[in-house]
């Protein structure tokens, strides 16, 4: 019995872990049609739980994110535009309007709050690029910056525009995009999103474009990573198991063994660009589509 007991309580321990800490407390208000608060979310260790908080007036880093997410879709499925003056944040209603006083100089702008980030340190908004650059550190890429709620966005400033994906042309014998798997960090070790813009203009990665192939008759797959640490492997694909199907093969970067992990494939080109979106979002920034291959034949001996 004695034996049964433990066994029990570390089931419904191992249970109760799974799920998020009790949300705080968030005033009732009624919302417009067109504005999402959304559920708990877990990134990286922490829980963020999204409210609804008219009060809203923080002080905190702000940053900037740029080419690397031009033209995919934000988390409440409108189309970011690193030109346009828009923002992210963790937990403020989607979309709403918000004041971004930048303390270092002054200047201050209302933008639209469209997405979710940022999710490093203890960053309280990530910027557009022309956002940043309206505010004066976009050479710098991060201020210190005030962020007062200003209220609900209606969809006339929706950012919905269409924004032209680059096609990524064939591959060619040398190209460095021909071994992409070549420039996953030593160890397997993954960049936390957007991490990659802290510093200012970001530099594109080997393999991290920001758009979709086209014409993949096979369908898309969305390649998270290649590694060498098998730990690291696994960890990475219990991070993105809930997205899609998971991919895990053998491959080499140069003349080294690694491990490759993809998901997918998905039929439809515009559900690769959503899943290429979460997958950076979820703290792969350095992921990108590829066409899937087709089906190996089946060989009858």
């Amino acid at each position: 019995m004695r034996v049964l007991a433990l066994v029990v309580l570390a089931l419904v321990l191992g249970a109760c872990s799974s799920k998020p800490p009790p949300a705080p407390s968030a005033p009732t208000a009624a919302l417009p049609a067109n504005v999402k608060i959304g559920k708990p979310y877990h990134i990286d260790g922490r829980w963020y739980h999204p409210r609804h908080e008219p009060d809203y007036d923080r002080v905190g880093i702000a940053s900037w994110y740029g080419s690397d997410f031009h033209g995919l879709a934000t988390a409440n499925g409108e189309v970011f535009d690193m030109h346009a003056v828009s923002a992210a944040h963790t937990t403020l209603p989607l979309p709403s309007l918000v004041r971004v006083t930048n303390l270092e100089n002054g200047r201050s702008i209302v933008l639209r709050v469209n997405d979710r980030g940022p999710f490093v340190g203890d960053r309280i908004i990530d910027l557009s690029r022309a956002a940043a650059r309206e505010l004066g550190f976009e050479r710098a890429g991060l201020a210190k910056v005030r962020v007062q709620f200003v209220g609900f966005a209606d969809d006339s400033t929706r950012i919905a525009a269409p924004v032209r994906l680059p096609e990524q042309r064939p591959a060619r014998p040398g190209d460095r995009a021909a071994t992409v798997v070549a420039a996953a960090p030593a160890g397997g070790a993954q960049v936390p999103r957007r991490a990659i813009s802290a510093a200012g203009p970001a530099t594109a990665q080997p393999g991290a474009q920001s758009g979709v192939p086209g014409g993949c008759t096979n369908g898309w797959v969305v390649q998270v990573g290649a590694f060498r640490d098998v730990a690291r492997v696994r960890a990475a694909a219990a991070e993105v198991s809930h997205l899609h199907t998971v991919q895990i093969e053998p491959a080499f970067a140069g003349d080294q063994a690694v491990v490759r992990l993809r998901l997918g494939p998905v039929p439809m080109r515009d559900e690769a660009v959503t899943l290429l979106h979460r997958v950076r979002h979820g703290g792969h920034p350095a992921a990108f589509a590829a066409c899937a291959k087709p089906p190996a034949p089946l060989r009858v001996s």
